[in-house]
């Protein structure tokens, strides 16, 4: 018996869209239920259908072309991290500043 095991990134996709896309799934399958046309019920799911399937491709592209960029730009983490850890540890004593004045 085969299994099919789905990649992490399906598996995160949809623990993404779907707690936003039910509630529009459920208005859409009572409007069909109430009016009891497949004609209509079967065009409006299809779009659903469509309409949540179509960022998919542009995702997909937008994430080429971050791994793209992290891969150029790789050498610039090093320094990033430092001036954020420094920029982390400025504001902290800035904020600290007029507590340990008033103590």
């Amino acid at each position: 018996m085969h299994i099919y095991h789905r990649d992490r990134d399906e598996l995160a996709d949809g623990t993404i869209t779907y707690p936003c896309s039910t509630p529009v799934l459920i208005a859409l399958l009572t409007m069909v239920a109430v009016k009891a046309d497949i004609a209509q019920g079967l065009v409006l799911m299809l779009a659903y259908g469509m309409a949540l399937g179509a960022p998919v491709p542009l995702i997909a592209s937008g994430a080429v072309g971050v791994k793209t960029y992290s891969e150029k730009t790789a050498h610039l983490g090093i320094w990033f991290k430092k001036v954020a850890g420094v920029l982390l540890v400025a504001f902290g004593i800035y904020y600290l500043l007029p507590w340990i004045r008033g103590a």
